[in-house]
């Protein structure tokens, strides 16, 4: 029942703003301990972006992901980030710094 007002009430903003709506497929949703909403990549016009709930009901309304300045969303570049990270040596220095490790 709750969905049937949720998309009333979208259809009402959509009619209001005068933009279209379109088509967002969500095809990863990433949840955290932090207060945010899950981070979402979705699918719109054949290229994928990384947004947060807010960005991705934007999108639904019909903003268009230039409008939104979204970048591309590249998975190959975030796994190029994890694989630079070097966690064995900050986990180290953090362990240090707690005294776990003596001196």
């Amino acid at each position: 029942m709750t969905a049937h007002y949720r998309t009333t009430a979208t259809d009402l903003a959509n009619a209001i703003s005068g933009r279209p709506p379109q088509d967002v497929r969500v095809v990863k949703t990433t949840f955290t301990n932090s207060g945010f909403s899950p981070l979402y990549v979705v699918l719109v016009g054949g290229e994928y972006y990384e947004v947060y709930g807010f960005t991705k009901r934007a999108l639904e309304n019909g903003f268009t992901p230039a409008e939104l300045e979204l970048e591309v969303y590249d998975p190959e570049a975030e796994e190029q980030d994890d694989d630079d990270y070097d966690w064995r040596a900050e986990h180290t220095a953090m362990m240090r710094r707690s005294g776990a490790f003596g001196r």
